[in-house]
């Protein structure tokens, strides 16, 4: 028992004091003191501030529900267009877009008239480690509705809204980065938006050091491919690639093309590409370009060691031969023609095709030039011979298939 010889109006206020101190400890927790935590058990956080985005330093301790009930809270109380005042938040908290993407646009999504905002939001912890969401804004003001896409991901990204599949509604297209030291990898992802819903596909579509992603009437471009730093080598061309929408959904591939060029190297894998693209008349063109005799191989530099440079333009020249030797038999050109251009090869690696002399088929001049490969292992390694692990590595089973993946 305490006992206080004090004047009785001070007295009776310290008496107060000591009772509401008392109901305080009580109930810890309801008025912000946190209550004691019994032995092994976690501290429990105080729930972050959702309201007042403007007053947070950072968003770092909002969770993505947290967020979407802040920005609506944020947007509702204030006036003005969606997206500036978005961008305004976002430019308080130094949250910027990755390279060639966006974090803010404008779109009227089902075609009604209005406009509807699109946003990506993420933290600020780290440049490499940060997560977060899609977000699609709707309504109108002081009346304002948020919807999120239910994944929280890696680094998102904003690039572009079209109706790829022509059903009168416009999708989002957005991704997930991962940055590495000199290399970016994004996968695409797709969000169909109605009031209330953001239904996101995730496709296995991706791109490294992705430059641009666009829409191009019903068709997703982009364009990028290459890897960063020394060691991918100096070989490399910018990749185009065109996706459709599939009707469930997906992402098809309906067109790929590398930056022009004239080294026979290139033209090599151009002819490679547009054989597996069907494009038969630009893959013959392209083979007869690279067994020109005079055509240099690669441009001069890092992208050959000087040792190599002879033997690569030889195994280019030799390969292409091989190729379009394959596209005549499939096609059916008489013996004497396909003949004259497995035996008209010459240089260091001329029994490549001329083991395939006398095949009916392209299977029989692919298993006998796959054999003559594994024997003579010189010529992978001379074909493999342009600096870099961003470049095709063959192995003698890939002579008759489609390039290698790189």
């Amino acid at each position: 028992m305490l006992h206080l010889r004090l004047p009785g109006s001070r007295a009776l206020t310290i008496l107060a004091s000591l009772a509401a101190l008392a109901v305080t400890a009580a109930t810890a927790g309801c008025a912000g003191v946190a209550a004691p935590v019994r032995a092994n058990e976690p501290q429990i956080s105080p729930a972050a501030r959702v309201a007042g985005l403007m007053d947070l330093p950072n968003p770092n301790d909002l969770s993505l529900a947290q967020f979407t009930e802040g920005l609506k809270a944020y947007l509702n109380s204030g006036s003005g267009p969606v997206a500036p005042r978005i961008a305004e938040l976002f430019e308080h908290w130094k949250l910027l877009p990755i390279p060639n993407s966006t974090l803010v646009l404008d779109a009227d999504l089902n075609g009604d008239g209005t406009t509807e905002t699109i946003a990506v939001y993420r933290d600020t912890k780290s440049a490499t480690g940060a997560m977060g969401s899609l977000f699609v804004i709707s309504g109108k003001e002081g009346q304002y509705q948020v919807d999120r896409s239910a994944e929280e991901l890696l680094v998102p990204a904003l690039y572009t809204v079209a109706d790829l599949n022509q059903d009168g509604r416009k999708e989002i297209i957005w991704s997930t980065t991962s940055i590495g030291a000199n290399t970016t990898n994004s996968q695409i992802f797709v969000s169909d938006w109605s009031p209330g819903s953001v239904q996101t596909q995730r496709t296995d579509v991706a791109m490294t050091n992705l430059m641009k992603a666009e829409a191009q009437g019903t068709e997703l471009v982009l364009t990028g491919g290459t890897k960063g730093g020394y060691g991918a080598g100096s070989a490399q061309r910018t990749q185009v690639i065109r996706y459709t929408r599939a009707t469930d959904g997906t992402l098809a591939l309906a067109d790929k093309s590398l930056a022009e060029s004239q080294y026979s190297y290139h033209k090599l894998q151009d002819g490679l590409l547009a054989e597996e693209l069907g494009d038969l008349d630009k893959a013959g063109a392209a083979y007869a370009a690279a067994t020109e005799p005079n055509r240099q191989v690669l441009p001069t530099g890092d992208s050959v060691p000087d040792e190599w440079r002879e033997k690569l333009a030889d195994a280019v020249r030799t390969f292409s031969q091989l190729r379009i030797a394959f596209l005549q038999l499939d096609s059916e050109t008489p013996d004497e023609f396909v003949s004259k251009v497995l035996g008209g090869s010459y240089g260091q690696y001329e029994g490549l095709t001329k083991s395939a002399l006398g095949s009916k088929d392209r299977q029989g001049a692919c298993a006998a030039a796959t054999k003559w490969a594994e024997e003579n292992p010189d010529f992978i390694k001379a074909m493999n011979s342009p600096r870099g692990y961003a470049n095709p590595q063959w192995k003698p089973a890939d002579l008759c298939g489609p390039m290698p993946a790189f």
